[in-house]
C-alpha cells in the first residue's frame, strides 16, 4: 500500500468533502465494512442480589440464560435491554450501569453487551413462546443448566472485583466496565 504525503491527504480531504465522493464512500462502506451481530443481555438484580434468569426454549444444550437478544437496526444497546425483559419477562427495568462488553466468535462473530439492573415494574408474564420459566437464583445457587461463561460473568459482575482490566488480544476474558 502507499503512503500519502501530508499534501495528498489534504487533497484527498477536500475531495472527500465533495457531494457525489461521500455518496460513493457511503455506499463502499455499506458494501465492503464488516457486519457484526451485535447481543444485549440483562443481569437483571433483587433486593436481596439474586439475579434473574431465563429457562429457554431454543437453548436445548444450556437452557439457563440471562434475559437477552439481538439488537434491531437503528436501536440503541439501552433500549433493546428494556424491551427484551419487558418481551420476555413483562417486567420493567432500571439500567444500573454497562457491566460488561465482549467478543465472541462462537456459534459465530458477534458483539456482546451487558447491562446490570433492577425492576422498577410490571408482572412477571411468560406470555413469549421463547420463554419455559423464569427464577431469581442466588450467584452461589446458579443452576446446572448454564453456560459456564455466563455463570462465571454473573459472578464476576455481581461478587468480583469491578477493576478487572482490559484483556490483551487473544485474552479469551471479556472486557468488563463497572461504571459509564
Amino acid at each position: 500500500m502507499f503512503k500519502l504525503s501530508t499534501q495528498g491527504k489534504k487533497r484527498l480531504a477536500k475531495l472527500v468533502k465533495l457531494w457525489p465522493v461521500r455518496v460513493a464512500q457511503t455506499i463502499a462502506v455499506r458494501l465492503f465494512a464488516p457486519k457484526h451481530y451485535i447481543g444485549v443481555n440483562t443481569i437483571c438484580v433483587d433486593e436481596q442480589n439474586r439475579v434473574l434468569l431465563l429457562n429457554h426454549v431454543f437453548h436445548p444444550q444450556y437452557p439457563w440464560g440471562l434475559p437477552g437478544g439481538w439488537l434491531d437496526p437503528k436501536e440503541q444497546p439501552i433500549d433493546c435491554a428494556a424491551r427484551e425483559i419487558r418481551e420476555e419477562t413483562g417486567l420493567e427495568i432500571e439500567i444500573e450501569n454497562l457491566a460488561q462488553f465482549s467478543y465472541k466468535t462462537r456459534p459465530f462473530s458477534h458483539l456482546i453487551i451487558i447491562y446490570r439492573a433492577h425492576v422498577t415494574g410490571g408482572q412477571l408474564n411468560l406470555n413469549n413462546n421463547e420463554i419455559i420459566e423464569a427464577r431469581w437464583f442466588a450467584t452461589d445457587e446458579l443452576p446446572d443448566g448454564i453456560l459456564p461463561m455466563t455463570k462465571a460473568t454473573i459472578q464476576e459482575i455481581l461478587n468480583g472485583d469491578p477493576s478487572i482490566p482490559v484483556p490483551q488480544q487473544g485474552d479469551p476474558r471479556p472486557t468488563q466496565i463497572s461504571k459509564l
